[in-house]
């Protein structure tokens, strides 16, 4: 199976304190991530309004879980879900508690 490289989003602002700790964290794990500035960009905040229906920032997203506002612990769990997708090259994978996944790629 082809190798899977997930696409991690961050967005946020540049004038907002708690993006930097953000960035911080994301750069001390290693994390490349794509940074869309809500302030700048409209259609970045219309993506993010879509997602989660609110502008709290930061948010981070991978696949197809998100942590909005910056919360490590919730941090983690979306960088372990984008690590997972890496690991199964499956992003359309079902999380193991849901059963067996019918369309298995």
């Amino acid at each position: 199976m082809p190798r899977i490289k997930i696409a991690y989003t961050l967005y946020g602002t540049t004038e907002h304190p708690r993006c930097d700790e953000a960035r911080a964290f994301l750069e001390a794990h290693g994390v490349d991530y794509v940074f869309r500035d809500i302030v700048r960009d409209g259609i970045a905040l219309r993506d993010l309004l879509y997602m989660h229906a609110n502008p709290d920032i930061p948010a981070l997203v991978a696949g197809y879980r998100s942590a909005v506002g910056f919360d490590p612990e919730a941090w983690l769990e979306v960088l372990a879900h984008g690590r997972e997708i890496e690991a199964t090259g499956d992003p359309l994978a079902l999380p193991e508690d849901l059963g067996d996944d019918p369309i298995k790629l």
